[in-house]
C-alpha cells in the first residue's frame, strides 16, 4: 500500500522504489479495487440507484472498462439508454474513440449489444432473482443467468454491486476466486490450487491478518476508513499479487 498512500498524499513521483511498480505501474492496481480510478469511476453513476441500474451499468462498462468512452456519453448508460448509448457507441468509434481493453473479456461490439439487449429484455426477472437471493454466492449465479457473463466476469459484477450498494450481503460470506488469486496461491504452495482449497486459504488469510502482519512487523497502513482486508479484497489482492510476480519474471528475463 506504500505506492497508494504516497499517490493518495501526492508524495512523488516517483511513488515507489519497486522496480516492477515503477515499470508496469499501469498494469497492477492496488489491492482494493473500490479505490481502482475506473471503479471510482462506475461507482459514481451507478451508487444507490438500485438493483436494475446498477446491474445494468455494470455489465455495460465492464465489458468495455473504458473511461472515456462512457464520459462522452455523460455517464454510464441506464436501461432506457440503450439506443441512444448503442448510436452514440458506433458514432464514437468513428471517431477513432477506444471502446474496449481486454481487461476482462472483450467480446465484437455486435456481441456487446446483443449481450446488453438480452440483459434489458430479462431485466425484470433477473432482479427479481438477484433481489430475492438469500446469499451472496447465489446472488452471483443468478448474475450469471446473463449471456455471455460467467464465471470471475460475474464476479466482478457482483462485487460491483457489492460497492454500489445494490447488493446487501457482507463481503466476508463468500468470494469467487478468478485465475490470479488461484495462481497466486499454487505459487505459494508450490502446487496446483482449486477454488475450493482456495476459499479455505482465503478464509483462514482473513481470519489471521492482523496477527500475521504484526508477527512480521511490516509497516503497513490500511486506506482511510479501513480496518481490515475483506475476502473480497484478498481476492482481488491475490490477482494483484500474480501481477506483480509477473511483473518481477519480466524485469529478470
Amino acid at each position: 500500500m506504500d505506492e497508494w498512500w504516497n499517490r493518495y498524499e501526492k508524495k512523488g513521483p516517483p511513488y515507489t522504489q519497486d522496480p516492477a511498480l515503477q515499470r508496469y505501474v499501469g498494469d497492477i492496481p492496488n489491492v482494493f479495487r473500490e479505490l481502482d480510478e475506473p471503479n471510482i469511476y462506475l461507482h459514481n453513476c451507478i451508487n444507490e440507484q438500485g438493483t436494475a441500474v446498477a446491474l445494468f451499468g455494470a455489465v455495460a462498462f465492464r465489458l468495455t472498462n473504458q473511461i472515456g468512452m462512457h464520459a462522452g456519453f455523460g455517464g454510464v448508460p441506464r436501461p432506457e439508454q440503450l439506443e441512444a448509448w448503442r448510436e452514440y457507441f458506433y458514432d464514437a468509434r468513428l471517431r477513432g474513440v477506444k471502446a474496449f481493453t481486454r481487461i476482462f473479456q472483450t467480446p465484437s461490439t455486435t456481441q456487446y449489444f446483443e449481450t446488453l439487449e438480452e440483459l434489458v429484455e430479462n431485466l425484470p426477472i433477473l432482479t427479481k432473482l438477484i433481489d430475492e437471493s438469500e446469499s451472496l454466492q447465489e446472488a452471483y449465479y443468478n448474475i450469471q443467468k446473463i449471456n455471455r457473463v460467467r464465471n470471475f466476469f460475474a464476479w466482478q459484477v457482483a462485487a460491483d454491486m457489492l460497492e454500489a450498494k445494490a447488493l446487501k450481503f457482507d463481503e466476508n460470506t463468500w468470494c469467487y476466486l478468478g485465475p490470479g488469486p488461484l495462481h497466486c496461491f499454487s505459487l505459494i504452495f508450490n502446487r496446483k490450487i482449486g477454488q475450493k482449497e482456495g476459499m479455505i486459504i482465503a478464509r483462514r488469510m482473513h481470519d489471521i491478518q492482523h496477527r500475521a502482519l504484526a508477527t512480521t512487523k511490516i509497516p503497513y497502513r490500511l486506506p482511510p476508513g479501513y480496518t481490515e482486508l475483506t475476502l473480497k479484497n484478498i481476492e482481488h489482492a491475490g490477482c494483484e499479487y500474480y501481477r506483480w510476480v509477473k511483473a518481477h519474471w519480466r524485469i529478470v528475463s
